[in-house]
């Protein structure tokens, strides 16, 4: 479902720009923004067990491009308009479904089912700070909120012991159930209204990750890495970007339930892709290196989860148009699981 109202992820938004920011000259994710991944589950389940999980994550950006031209007489942009910004505002936030049984004490298999919504702010200013309304307002960005099933992911897992270390490896694939749009860069070369946001990436990629936990009454750490492959492009000719994820949480017992953890992590996305070719208003190429924090209370009947994610460096690859800027703040992630 696409609609236009009031923004859901308003919230999030003011407190994401109040958290610390990091910002970097180049446009990733102008205007198809996309959330950190986050690592599965770790430790030991019980033969015939399950358990059903919810989730919800979001951050907040912000992101600026340049659009018009210097010089009129010499321009090939549609419409013909002087040099002016767009400045964005957005908020992606993700509900997720999940639910993971095993039918022994090795093997496994995960399901995960997200609701994505993207929330949408625009604003155009001259380069010498005034408003602007641009001749071509809507056709690229607006205000808006879009919401819809993205993609899913299907597992199996395989965990077992090995020294008093419990590994655990997973195998699987994104399910395409997410919608996309047709390419909007064909449409905005010729100044027709289009969408960048996509809500799947409507093609099956393969996912492995390996993740290993040990520790003792006191204190646990955790490290794991997963990669997410695309293999090919979808029907519209749109392909996503390679994405990596690889960290540890070193966690310690600040109550009998409850376990504090410090994070940290690497995470890559690749370019996306349309018809073959990187371009400056999609997914450029992100690499971050993040640090945050987690809490983890569990008991019997219910295991409650926050973590908070900040970036403290962050390289973006700008495409061959011209570059821009994104500022992206932390990342919030909230879950709660009951067992089965």
């Amino acid at each position: 479902m696409r609609r236009a109202g009031v923004p859901v992820a308003g919230l999030l938004l003011l407190a994401g720009l109040l958290l610390p920011v990091a910002e970097a000259a180049a446009c990733a994710a102008c205007g198809n923004p996309s959330l950190p991944m986050q690592p599965g589950g770790s430790g030991v389940m019980a033969g015939g067990s399950g358990t059903f999980g919810v989730s919800l994550r979001g951050l907040a950006m912000q992101v600026t491009h340049p659009a018009g031209c210097a010089d009129l007489n010499n321009c090939d942009e549609v419409p013909v308009q002087p040099l002016h910004d767009h400045q964005v505002l957005l908020a992606p936030v993700e509900l997720g479904l999940s639910g993971e049984w095993a039918f022994n004490d090795r093997w496994g298999a995960e399901v995960s089912l997200p609701v994505r919504s993207v929330w949408a702010s625009v604003s155009y200013q001259t380069p010498d700070g005034a408003d602007y309304v641009p001749l071509d307002a809507e056709v690229h960005h607006r205000d808006e909120t879009v919401v819809g099933l993205a993609d899913g992911r299907l597992m199996a897992r395989y965990g077992r012991s090995l020294g008093g270390v419990w590994v655990s490896a997973r195998v699987g694939s994104t399910v395409p159930l997410g919608a996309t749009e047709e390419d909007p860069f064909s449409a905005g070369d010729l100044g027709k209204r289009h969408q960048h946001i996509q809500l799947g990436s409507g093609a099956f990629e393969p996912v492995v990750s390996l993740d290993a936990t040990w520790g003792g009454i006191s204190q646990q750490t955790t490290a794991y890495a997963t990669l997410q492959q695309p293999l090919y492009a979808n029907d519209k000719g749109y392909e996503a970007g390679r994405r990596l994820l690889a960290g540890a949480q070193v966690g310690w017992k600040a109550a009998p339930d409850l376990l504090l953890s410090l994070i940290g992590e690497v995470g890559h996305e690749g370019g996306e892709r349309w018809q073959g070719v990187v371009r400056s208003d999609g997914m450029t190429g992100l690499t971050e290196v993040r640090t945050g924090a987690s809490l983890l209370w569990r008991s019997e009947a219910l295991t409650l989860q926050a973590s908070l994610r900040v970036p403290v460096y962050r390289v973006l690859e700008a495409s061959a148009e011209e570059p821009g800027e994104v500022i992206a703040p932390a990342s919030l992630a909230l879950g709660a699981t009951l067992p089965l």
